[in-house]
């Protein structure tokens, strides 16, 4: 890897924040419009369709009763017995109790206002259950003339199926229901079918665009903190995450792993003649050039202001030599001019590699840093190593090099 991934800002000219928010808040408003809407008829269907099967039942109630009626009547009449006119009334009673509620759930069924009833169908029924209490009062008073009269009308009426012509109007009242209730359900299921549609065009044009805009911003955030905003390289912190599991993976394998610390010659000298802008662009250039001389598992970070960092893993110092000298002569060769001004840009590198003692990037770094003050004592633009300089090191620290020092200009 050599560099960090892109730290530029990514602009989706497709994607318009606020008008997104709008069209999502009216979406939102839509779907929970058509999902209240949903199940408000979801509730009033089964409601209707309760009340349709309350009408049938209590139809048939009625007609049951009618016969019921007319049967007790003939059997009384046989053998009197004061059971048959507590049964009598009681389904005389049940068929009044039967008719309003009849009619309530009648009401309760229909979606548009109560239909027109041919409500003279239900007077046979009324008659008959008048006939059969006044059957019952003379039958206790003993009045078996009355009581007979009104048995004989009251076993005719039974005979003739009073309930039937109200049975039929009922009927007839329930299958246009049925047919409307039906008409609903099927606008119900179109509701949920643009429900579906609402969502299904939310998910792929809001949701999922603003959603991968989401993850392209929490990526860029991310590279962000790993990367060096001038550069694109990676940040000193992001570098010794990265180094620290190359130096565990070399003393792991056994490997060798080299690091090159890298100073611009004179970047003060260009700030003060062409201004920190001037000097910024000659970092990003060093930078590119840098990493374009690198593999993809070589590792490049910034660390200060004009100071880079290299970990090269499977290279030993010899090599790393090599490469510091590469880029060092890259470098010079670039072609680089502010305004009227042709600047030669050179580099300082210092070369080390791993040592039993370096168990950290800093330990390594300080070593590297150490051949690269050398570099900048013997005047610049040259590579040196820190095997090469390690007893003059060992020497001015008082047993053992460990560098570290701040490196002039």
């Amino acid at each position: 890897m050599t560099a960090a991934p892109e730290t530029q800002t990514h602009n989706d000219d497709s994607i318009n924040a606020e008008k997104v928010s709008r069209a999502y808040m009216l979406l939102a408003i839509l779907l929970f419009t058509a999902i209240t809407g949903a199940g408000f008829l979801q509730h009033h269907i089964g409601n209707k369709q309760t009340a349709l099967m309350q009408v049938a039942m209590l139809s048939e109630q009625q007609v049951r009763l009618t016969q019921l009626m007319g049967i007790i009547v003939a059997q009384n009449q046989e053998t009197p017995d004061p059971k048959n006119i507590e049964r009598l009334r009681a389904a005389a009673n049940a068929a009044l109790e039967a008719e309003p509620r009849m009619l309530l759930n009648m009401h309760i069924a229909t979606w548009s206002p109560m239909p027109q009833l041919n409500l003279e169908a239900l007077q046979p029924v009324r008659q008959l259950t008048d006939k059969v209490f006044s059957y019952a009062a003379h039958s206790e008073n003993n009045n078996k003339g009355f009581a007979r009269d009104y048995a004989q009308e009251i076993m005719q009426l039974s005979r003739s199926n009073v309930a039937a012509a109200w049975h039929q109007e009922a009927t007839a009242f329930i299958d246009a229901r049925v047919k409307e209730t039906q008409k609903v359900i099927y606008f119900s299921y179109a509701l949920y079918a643009a429900m579906l549609a609402l969502l299904a065009w939310q998910a792929v044009g809001l949701v999922m665009p603003a959603l991968n805009v989401i993850l392209r911003q929490r990526d860029f955030l991310k590279n962000l903190a790993a990367a060096d905003a001038l550069t694109g390289l990676y940040n000193r912190g992001m570098l010794f995450r990265v180094a620290s599991m190359l130096i565990s993976s070399a003393r792991r394998h056994k490997q060798e792993l080299a690091v090159l610390s890298v100073d611009v010659d004179g970047c003060q000298k260009i700030n003060d003649k062409h201004g920190r802008a001037g000097g910024d662009l000659a970092i990003r250039v060093i930078a590119e050039t840098i990493a374009e001389q690198l593999r993809t598992s070589d590792v490049i970070g910034r660390v200060g202001g004009n100071e880079f960092a290299l970990f090269l893993p499977s290279t030993d110092e010899y090599r790393a030599g090599v490469v510091a000298e590469k880029i060092r002569t890259a470098v010079e060769s670039i072609p680089f001019s502010i305004g009227d001004s042709n600047i030669v840009l050179t580099i300082s590198i210092g070369v080390a590699d791993i040592q039993p003692h370096h168990k950290t990037p800093d330990d390594m770094l300080r070593a590297a840093e150490y051949a690269l003050r050398l570099a900048k004592k013997a005047g610049r633009n040259r590579a040196m190593t820190y095997s090469a300089a390690h007893l003059e090191a060992a020497e001015a620290v008082g047993g053992g090099a460990t560098g570290g020092d701040a490196v002039g200009e």
